[in-house]
């Protein structure tokens, strides 16, 4: 478990566009034997994002992808 992320509700997932700009997206999310898991669908720009470029930053935020730590 990744303690910084226990009693949130929401992770801003900051995925990567092809020329390398940032785009944080705000996402609910849960954690099981220290994996964090989201749900969203296969066609979406983040998951688009993932496959061209899989590193991720995450940071803890409310649902309008306002940082909480």
């Amino acid at each position: 478990m990744i303690s910084e992320l226990q009693g949130q509700n929401y992770i801003n997932l900051e995925t990567y566009e092809k020329n390398g700009q940032p785009i944080r997206t705000p996402v609910a999310f849960v954690q099981d034997n220290g994996v964090i898991y989201v749900r969203t669908d296969k066609n979406s720009g983040k998951v688009k994002r993932l496959r061209n470029n899989p590193h991720v930053r995450i940071v803890p935020c409310d649902i309008r992808a306002r940082p909480k730590g």
